[in-house]
C-alpha cells in the first residue's frame, strides 16, 4: 500500500505562519483604508457643507439688498419666488416680533427657538450664522442668518436649503467602499504573494534538512543493524575476535562511506559544493558492494565498465536498489553491470505503470517505509546527467536500469 508524499511538520508550521502574515497584513491593510476612508469621507461632507454654506451666504446678502425694511415694514419690492437661487426655497425676513415675511410660507420656516437663535447670533457677530434644524416635513434643513442692519434687534434674512439631497456625497461614499474592498483584496494577493516569496529560502532550507534527516536514518539502518548483529555475534563466539573485528571494521567503512554521500548531497543541494565525477570502474565498485550481502548471494553478470561517477553516490544508490529489492521482493535479485548500464531486477510484485513516477519523489513509498530509497536513486541518477528507469522484465517483477554516458577526456568534472 502506497500513501501520498509527506510534508514535514515544519514545512506545515511555516506554510501556517506564512497564511497568518497574509491575514494580519491584510487586516492591517484593510484597518488603515478604513480609516483614511473615513476621513476622505469625513473631508468630502465638510467641503460639501462649506460650498453649501457660501451659496446660502451669498443668497442671504443678495436677498438683503432687494428687500428694504423701514417703519417696522419690510418693503419686497422685485423680490419674489423668480428671484429665489431655487423652487421653493425656504426664506424668511425676522424683525423683533419674529418672521413676518416668509417664502414660500411660515410652515417653511424652522420654529421660533432656532429663528431666534439664530438671528441674535448673526446680530451678535454682525454676520451669517449657520445651523443645521428641521425644515418643512421634519427633513434637515442648513439655514444661514444674515442680519439687513448693523442694530442689535434690527432685521434679518433666514435662507435654508435642504440636506437630503446627498446624491454625490453617497456616489462618493460608494466609489471609496468599493476601492477599500478592491484595495484590501490586491494588498492581501500581494501580501500573500510576497510573504511566499521571502519565505522560499527557508521553506527551502527546512525541506532540506528533513530530506536530509530522513534519508540518514534509511541510509544508515541497514548498516548499523548489520553492524549490530556482527557485535551480537562476536559476544556469542569469543573465539571469533579477529574476524568480527574485520567485519566491523568494514562496516563502518562502509558507514563512513555513506555518510560522505549524505553529506554530500546535502552541500550540493545547498548550492555549496559540486559533486565530483571520476573515471570509475562500474563493475569492480558493484562486485565491492554485493560483498556486503554475502547472505544473499547475488547472481552478479558484469563486463569491465568505466563511467564517469561518483563512487560515494554510485555505492549508496546501489545499495537503496538491492535494498528495495530485497525489502519488497521477498527473493534475491540480480545486478548487471554491461555498456554503462546498471540494472537491478527482481521478480516481486513490481510497481504499478501509474505509481512509477511518484515513487521517485522523497516521502512517497509504502506503509513500511520512508518513501527515501528511490527519491535518492533519483537525484543521484540526475547528478549523473541520467535518470532512473524502471519497468517489468518478461519474466515480471521490477527492473531499475541506470544507463550512464561514456566518460569524456578529462579526468574529473563536476556537477552540481
Amino acid at each position: 500500500m502506497t500513501r501520498a508524499p509527506m510534508i514535514p511538520p515544519a514545512v506545515v508550521r511555516l506554510r501556517r505562519a506564512r497564511w497568518i502574515t497574509t491575514v494580519f497584513f491584510t487586516l492591517a491593510t484593510a484597518v488603515c483604508l478604513v480609516v483614511l476612508a473615513g476621513v476622505a469621507i469625513d473631508a468630502d461632507a465638510r467641503s460639501r457643507l462649506r460650498e453649501s454654506d457660501a451659496h446660502l451666504a451669498a443668497a442671504a446678502v443678495r436677498y438683503s439688498k432687494i428687500v428694504y425694511y423701514g417703519a417696522g415694514s419690510f418693503d419686497l419690492g422685485t423680490f419674489g419666488p423668480t428671484t429665489l437661487d431655487a423652487p421653493n426655497q425656504p426664506v424668511g425676513f425676522v424683525d423683533g416680533d419674529g418672521v413676518e415675511v416668509a417664502f414660500p410660507d411660515q410652515k417653511a420656516m424652522p420654529n421660533v427657538a432656532v429663528v431666534t437663535r439664530l438671528t441674535s447670533a448673526a446680530h451678535r457677530y454682525r454676520g451669517s450664522v449657520f445651523t443645521t434644524a428641521s425644515g418643512p416635513s421634519g427633513v434637515p434643513y442648513r439655514w444661514v442668518a444674515t442680519p439687513m442692519s448693523s442694530t442689535p434687534d434690527g432685521p434679518a434674512v433666514i435662507v435654508g436649503a435642504s440636506l437630503s439631497d446627498t446624491k454625490a456625497h453617497d456616489d462618493f461614499v460608494r466609489l471609496l467602499i468599493a476601492a477599500v474592498i478592491g484595495l484590501t483584496f490586491f494588498a492581501a494577493l500581494g501580501g500573500h504573494l510576497l510573504s511566499g516569496r521571502g519565505m522560499k529560502p527557508a521553506l527551502r532550507a527546512l525541506t532540506q534538512q528533513e530530506q536530509f534527516l530522513r534519508e540518514a536514518a534509511h541510509e544508515l539502518r541497514t548498516p548499523v543493524a548489520a553492524l549490530t548483529l556482527t557485535i551480537q555475534q562476536a559476544r556469542a563466539e569469543p573465539g571469533t575476535a579477529s574476524a568480527t573485528l574485520q567485519r566491523a571494521e568494514s562496516r563502518l567503512t562502509s558507514m563512513a562511506t555513506l555518510i560522505d554521500g549524505l553529506l554530500m548531497r546535502a552541500r550540493a543541494d545547498a548550492g555549496h559544493d559540486p559533486v565530483p565525477l571520476t573515471r570509475i570502474r562500474l563493475d569492480q565498485l558493484v562486485d565491492v558492494v554485493l560483498d556486503d550481502y554475502p547472505d544473499h548471494h547475488i547472481p552478479l553478470e558484469t563486463t569491465p565498465t568505466v563511467v564517469l561517477g561518483n563512487g560515494e553516490l554510485l555505492t549508496q544508490a546501489l545499495r537503496n536498489l538491492v535494498d528495495n529489492a530485497l525489502k519488497y521482493s521477498g527473493d534475491t535479485p540480480s545486478v548487471q553491470v554491461r555498456d554503462a548500464t546498471l540494472t537491478v531486477t527482481d521478480h516481486g510484485p513490481g510497481i504499478p505503470t501509474a505509481q512509477r513516477r511518484l515513487v521517485r519523489q522523497a516521502g512517497y513509498g509504502s506503509s513500511e517505509g520512508t518513501g527515501t530509497g528511490l527519491a535518492i536513486v533519483e537525484w543521484i541518477a540526475t547528478v549523473h546527467h541520467t535518470h532512473l528507469q524502471l519497468d517489468t522484465p518478461p519474466e515480471g517483477g521490477l527492473r531499475a536500469t541506470l544507463r550512464f554516458h561514456p566518460p569524456q577526456d578529462e579526468n574529473t568534472r563536476t556537477a552540481s
